[in-house]
């Protein structure tokens, strides 16, 4: 699972704004044409930044599966989004310890995207465990922000670069 932090705080904020403001619709209307531009402007800085989400969305999909541990590690193996599987790259050594690998949990929230749709950075908050098949936890990262550089090629964002704050 993965949430957008920023695009919801907002999306939440006009909707309080709405709420606290039916009872006087026609008070709420006359500000709207009164200052007509500046909310034309917000329109379109929010559909831009919409679209920006929307667009690396794929990314977001391709870390989630490298976390959930769905993607061979050796599909993605001069990719830094690999990083992230590497309990099932090394699965000999964790097999030795705990045992076959169980399942793994996440909660990944990307709380800003910024780019010029050829490269850009993702800003990433996530709590991801790796538990055994008999429930022993095997690995655990516990609210890590990090900051992934992301590049487009031929269509297809990709991971190029990340950081994690220590």
């Amino acid at each position: 699972m993965y949430i957008d932090l920023f695009f919801t705080i907002i999306i939440i904020i006009f909707v309080i704004v709405f709420i606290r403001n039916i009872r006087h619709i026609d008070l709420l209307l006359l500000k709207i044409k009164k200052h007509k531009i500046f909310w034309i402007i917000i329109a379109i800085i929010l559909s831009v930044y919409s679209i920006m989400l929307i667009d690396t969305n794929s990314v977001m999909m391709l870390a989630r599966d490298n976390f959930m541990l769905k993607i061979d590690p050796y599909k993605t193996p001069n990719l830094s989004i690999s990083e992230y599987n590497d309990v099932r790259e090394h699965a000999s050594e964790y097999k030795e310890e705990y045992g076959a690998i169980g399942k793994a949990h996440l909660f990944l929230v990307r709380l800003a995207v910024l780019h010029n749709f050829k490269d850009g950075n993702i800003w990433v908050w996530y709590c991801h465990e790796v538990y055994s098949a008999k429930g022993e936890l095997m690995q655990g990262s516990w609210y890590v922000p990090a900051r992934w550089g992301i590049h487009r090629e031929n269509g297809i964002w990709q991971i190029t670069d990340i950081y994690e704050a220590p």
